[in-house]
């Protein structure tokens, strides 16, 4: 039977009290994270499926990366304007007044000078084509009055057509319709890096669940590491009383609780941070679920994935990546720019001609019976001496088209090493498993026994700390393992390019958005 100075000890009561403490950390960890009263802190159960399906809704870098085909789309819309026409309408009015020497004066009446107002009205239709030309169909209306000499008021009019087609410079439907082209192109860029980015924050989702699963299965090794240590820490002192135990046994347990007392500290440590994280990836809001401890409802996987040919699983990445199709659209954008700025090097050569009619008459309508026609066409001839900024844009567009191409080698390394990596890293970390749990299943055995020999006295404390600490120690390992084992699998998925046909995912375009087909879990079908 203790006496009363040992109950009462300092060291047993912190003991105690930390024991306490740490059973209400255990319940709810989560306490301190808020403390209004309207606050909910039940746990929220969250399937992997429930995280990804909360992400496609609410994550920001989605939502972001949602944008950039809506962009290039209005990019389009701008290419295409080129070729809108245009309504273009002048009204004017202006007054010139001229003086006049003494003969003109009295032919003029007297006037010392001559004065003229005029009114205009000029509309017109006026726009490009794709081969390159402008056009102008206009109408122009002038009334002129005079208030000197014998021709006091007229009006004029003229309408026709004027033309431009350009010869060699910006001829043809290549050229102008290489901005269009390149829109459109872009336009395929953005989806190709939204998919990308959906692959990107899924990927992270599941490795902040399966990272949240090994925390909370970290933590209860490291409680129940500390409930041996206590439980050590008592049978030591009931030995130490009657004499069977020398003191320094129960100074080495009390070192051994405090060990413990700091891994569940950090243990809880690590919860908070892997939960955080999963909630920044799920949420729009933090402040939604910032006070709700997330309860993973699925245990990660921990069967053998199977087997898959390294050679046959890049050719398989490369038919599936985004940002491989990125890489190889790029190049198109930069084939179709190069093919403009070679044209741009020509000789700017127009074709300029005019048709229409003009009248004049005391009255508008006498203007638009007398139909004078008029036509002109003539060549307008540009050339630069040299044309240094057309030859410097070419050149950093060919410059740039051979960056492209090497860009596109560096990805399809990159997916020859990640798939071949990734594959590795899933084998490995399966083996890990294997090695871990027969750790585990040796470890606990050994320290059972040795725990039973010291309960007759013959082993120490000493030994029986160092293999808990052993068992402590594979039981991480296993853990650690099982959650690197299922990031690698979503890894691999990614590199292969299909994060989300595995995860059924699917984009609806127009509009990129993003649906999680009904069903079982997809990743357990695949896997």
């Amino acid at each position: 039977m203790l006496s009363l100075p040992v109950i009462f000890s300092p060291a047993v009561l912190r003991l105690h009290c930390f024991c306490m403490a740490g059973l209400l950390l255990f319940m709810g960890w989560t306490a301190d994270e808020g403390r209004g009263e309207d606050k909910n802190t039940d746990p929220l159960p969250l399937t992997v499926r429930d995280c990804l399906s909360m992400a496609l809704q609410n994550n920001l870098n989605i939502s972001i990366e949602r944008l950039n085909p809506m962009i290039s789309e209005a990019g389009v819309t701008t290419a295409r304007g080129a070729f809108v026409p245009s309504f273009v309408i002048t009204p004017g009015y202006g007054e010139t007044r001229t003086p006049l020497d003494y003969g003109d004066g009295n032919f003029s009446g007297g006037l010392p000078y001559s004065q003229t107002r005029t009114m205009t009205l000029a509309p017109s239709f006026q726009g490009k084509t794709s081969s390159g030309a402008t056009y102008n169909l206009g109408f122009a209306a002038t009334d002129t009055q005079t208030i000197s000499g014998a021709f006091r008021d007229y009006y004029s009019s003229n309408w026709g057509l004027t033309l431009t087609q350009p010869l060699l410079r910006n001829f043809g439907t290549d050229v102008n319709l290489t901005p269009l082209r390149i829109a459109q192109k872009q336009v395929m860029y953005s989806n190709e890096g939204f998919a990308y980015k959906v692959m990107d924050v899924v990927t992270q989702v599941r490795e902040a669940y399966y990272q949240l699963c090994s925390a909370l299965e970290n933590r209860k090794v490291q409680f129940k590491s500390l409930e041996y240590s206590v439980r050590l820490l008592e049978d030591n002192r009931k030995k130490v009383s009657i004499g069977s135990l020398a003191a320094l046994d129960i100074t080495k347990a009390e070192a051994e609780v405090a060990k413990n007392e700091e891994s569940v500290v950090l243990a809880n440590k690590s919860v908070a941070e892997r939960t955080i994280d999963l909630r920044a990836l799920i949420a729009r809001d933090m402040a939604d679920i910032r006070h709700r401890p997330i309860q993973p409802m699925d245990r990660p996987l921990d069967r053998e994935w199977p087997a898959m040919d390294v050679d046959l699983a890049i050719v398989k990445a490369m038919e599936n990546r985004p940002d491989y199709r990125q890489a190889m659209l790029n190049i198109d954008k930069l084939q179709l720019q190069l093919r403009y700025d070679k044209n741009q090097r020509y000789p700017q050569v127009d074709l300029q001609g005019t048709y229409g009619y003009n009248g004049i008459g005391t009255s508008f309508t006498r203007s638009m019976d007398i139909r004078d026609k008029e036509w002109s066409a003539g060549l307008a001839v540009t050339i630069p001496l040299p044309d240094l900024a057309a030859e410097g844009k070419y050149e950093a567009t060919r410059l740039q088209k051979e960056q492209a191409i090497l860009q596109l080698k560096l990805v399809e390394q990159n997916i020859v090493v990640g798939v071949d990596k990734a594959i590795k890293a899933v084998d490995y970390n399966y083996q890990r498993i294997k090695a871990a749990r027969v750790s585990v299943q040796t470890a606990r055995a050994v320290y059972e026994g040795e725990f039973a020999k010291m309960q007759i006295g013959t082993s120490t404390s000493f030994e029986v700390l160092r293999l808990q600490r052993d068992l402590i120690s594979s039981e991480t390992s296993e853990i650690s393992a099982i959650a690197d084992y299922n990031i690698s699998l979503a890894v691999l998925e990614k590199v292969m390019g299909l994060t989300l046909d595995v995860n059924n995912i699917e984009l609806v375009r127009p509009g990129n958005d993003l649906r999680l087909s009904s069903g079982p879990a997809a990743v357990e079908q695949a896997h």
